[in-house]
């Protein structure tokens, strides 16, 4: 299952529009501004617990140098590996709902043809401009 990608400005409900899919409660947000890696340690503690994750203020970046972790397969993929490799937890995302949302999510992209190509053909894009709550 593909990533589903929510890109737009702040404030208009983005992260309270992912999050009703499945229940706040039952949906992992994690903060991923600035991040090469996405934390989930507390997923992968908790993985019963969480039906989705939604990924706050991300970029394609996140996406691009995460592929393995996102394509969503069924295999466990290692995270947070130290300089020498001796920690690290596993996480596997296969069928989980994935909501990746942010601000300029393209910005940067076009010095690199090759991740825009990947990108456009790995995630569902949303470009939302209005409130997405009453």
């Amino acid at each position: 299952s593909k990533p589903i990608v929510i890109d737009g400005p702040s404030q208009i409900g983005k992260s309270q529009w992912a999050a009703q899919w499945f229940g706040a409660d039952d949906t992992l947000v994690v903060n991923c501004q600035d991040c090469v890696e996405p934390p989930l340690k507390h997923y992968s503690e908790n993985k019963k617990k969480y039906r989705a994750i939604i990924f706050e203020e991300a970029n394609w970046n996140l996406i691009y140098k995460n592929k393995m972790l996102f394509q969503s397969t069924n295999n466990y993929i290692d995270l947070g590996r130290s300089s020498t490799n001796c920690h690290h937890y596993r996480v596997r995302l296969h069928c989980v709902p994935m909501f990746v949302l942010g601000n300029e999510f393209y910005q940067g992209i076009d010095q690199n043809p090759a991740a825009r190509h990947y990108i456009e053909r790995n995630v569902d894009f949303w470009a939302v401009t209005t409130t997405l709550f009453a």
